[in-house]
């Protein structure tokens, strides 16, 4: 099975205070979004902040176009 990317979670600081910023593939519009705080800013996947990982999301690629109606 082969499995997409879709989310991380970047933790930044130390385990008992930090700052998580978010990062969600959009795969309708094929785009990746930043979260932080309030804040969504639209980026390449160039851009997306790996090195502060805490949590990863993927999708199986066999299961990704799939909806709650199929």
């Amino acid at each position: 099975m082969q499995y997409d990317l879709y989310g991380i979670i970047n933790h930044y600081g130390s385990l008992s205070f930090g700052h998580y910023i978010s990062t969600i593939k959009n795969f309708d519009e094929n785009q990746w979004y930043q979260y932080d705080d309030s804040h969504r800013t639209q980026i390449s996947e160039d851009q997306i902040q790996k090195e502060a990982a805490y949590i990863l999301f993927y999708v199986r690629k066999d299961l990704q176009n799939m909806t709650s109606m199929d």
